[in-house]
């Protein structure tokens, strides 16, 4: 029984550990596509528009539904957008 509590205790740990190393660095050092993503940090999105027009947009906030559809706020106009994530690509610029 004890084997059985310190294997699980174990195994706690090093979930832990790998939520702290993957979810909790700096917002300029980690980006998504990790693990466990706490920080969102792009802030611009290069999108193409039904009429083929290509744009540089600024985001003030975005979402990204399970269909593969992204919702993107613009942050100079307040303009809310949603593209297919074939016709999107966010990015973090400094």
């Amino acid at each position: 029984m004890k084997k059985v509590i310190a294997l699980l205790l174990m195994l706690v740990l090093l979930v832990g550990i790998a939520t702290v190393f993957t979810a909790c660095e700096d917002v300029n050092s980690s980006f998504n596509m990790q693990l466990v993503d706490m920080n969102f940090a792009f802030n611009y999105a290069y999108v193409q528009f039904p009429d083929g027009t290509l744009d540089k947009l600024h985001i003030s906030a975005f979402y990204h539904y399970e269909n593969g559809n992204i919702q993107i706020t613009e942050a100079d106009t307040n303009i809310v957008y949603v593209f297919s994530s074939d016709n999107c690509v966010l990015a973090y610029e400094p």
